[in-house]
């Protein structure tokens, strides 16, 4: 507070004393800067060159400066890796790739259909990724990881996914790069609807509730989006109508439908060795999927 007080009553002293003496020194003291700044700049005039030599020396020096500066900041941010070109062909520039873990993402499918409501498509496309992580999981080994559903959840947030509920396959593999996924589990539903047949049989009138789902299903790499094994699955199913036995929600058979499409890749080997193989080495460095 005393230093304060101090640093105060200074400052209006200084003040009131430029206040009192200062035209009086400007009036002294000025006509000698003035004939000073004259003399310099006639000095200048008459000597042009050397000027010019001194105006050019002054801007190399801070052009030097500032350059000489930058490149120092951009060498502490470089990493200290060799260069591409110091290693031999073939040989990769990061980790050995049979060390690096294959990791299996397999986004929510997409939906190409325009008779499935949009506040079920959501449910739908997850379904079909549940499923392909039961089938997956199936085949984990120590080397394999695959991605949750609630790191898939997460990636959707951040890439900011509309409020349609629907996915294309460019959500689906910004999903995979964000999760850095090695491979990728993608599929699309082009038919999802379920209706109603009434037939008779033996005299007797039978009603079914039908649910039919058909989709495509591949197994993609994210670094060159090349598809190594598609497939195209149906699937069905049917709730027969009993006096007294309603028939479940649609959205329940459809779920259904969609089990039955994907347990058919459980016997499909050359499937299920395209979406788990081991990751090899190629020649520019990077891995690739070891697919059939």
């Amino acid at each position: 507070m005393l230093v304060t007080l101090c640093t105060m009553l200074g400052a209006l002293a200084a003040v009131i004393v430029i206040a009192r003496d200062g035209p009086n020194v400007v009036n002294q003291r000025g006509p000698l800067v003035v004939r000073a700044a004259r003399h310099a700049l006639d000095y200048l005039a008459q000597r042009k060159a050397l000027a010019m030599l001194v105006l050019l020396a002054a801007a190399s020096l801070c052009f030097g400066t500032y350059y000489a500066m930058d490149g120092k900041a951009d060498a502490s941010v470089v990493p200290t890796t060799t260069p591409p070109s110091t290693h031999s062909t073939g040989e990769a520039s990061g980790p050995n790739a049979s060390d690096r873990p294959l990791v299996v993402c397999a986004p929510p499918f997409t939906l190409d259909t325009g008779d499935t409501p949009t506040r079920a498509s959501t449910r739908y496309g997850r379904e079909g990724s549940r499923r392909i992580y039961a089938l997956l999981n199936s085949q984990r080994t120590t080397n394999m990881k695959i991605t949750s559903e609630e790191d898939i959840a997460h990636a959707i947030d951040l890439i900011e996914r509309d409020q349609t509920g629907l996915y294309d396959e460019k959500t689906q593999i910004r999903v995979g790069k964000l999760l850095n996924a090695s491979r990728l589990v993608i599929g699309e539903i082009s038919i999802a609807s379920v209706r109603s047949n009434n037939a008779t049989i033996s005299g007797q009138q039978v009603n079914t509730r039908i649910a039919d789902v058909s989709m495509t299903v591949a197994v993609l790499d994210p670094e060159t989006l090349e598809r190594t094994c598609i497939r195209t699955l149906s699937g069905r199913a049917t709730f027969v109508v009993a006096p007294g036995n309603q028939p479940p929600a649609d959205d329940t058979l459809l779920m259904q439908a969609i089990n039955a499409a994907i347990n058919k890749l459980a016997t499909d080997t050359p499937f299920i060795q395209a979406a788990t193989a081991p990751l090899t080495p190629r020649a520019d460095g990077l891995s690739s999927p070891n697919n059939p």
